[in-house]
């Protein structure tokens, strides 16, 4: 399950979630769609730990993504970057 309640997130003082809640149940599939920069990497970003919301709260299988947690998370899940970096 990949729950986020009431995330914010900003770069360089620009919003680019407010306040977004998103729930996937465990074997659910979804689609993220949307146009350039309306934050769908930001949204992986913040699932897989890369990043960390200035508001709100990421929990993935029940557990909060935080340093004690993102490498088990990460093993879990494949993820490729729309700009690949090694």
């Amino acid at each position: 399950m990949i729950k986020l309640v009431d995330v914010s997130l900003a770069y360089n003082g620009k919003a680019v979630l407010e306040k977004f809640s998103l729930e996937i149940k465990t074997e659910a599939k979804a689609v993220i769609l949307g146009k350039s920069g309306l934050g769908k990497s930001s949204l992986f970003s913040l699932i897989l730990g890369f990043t960390t919301p200035n508001k709100g709260k990421v929990f993935f299988d029940g557990s909060l993504v935080d340093k004690k947690t993102v490498w088990d998370i990460r093993k879990k899940v494949a993820y490729v970057d729309q700009d690949m970096s090694i």
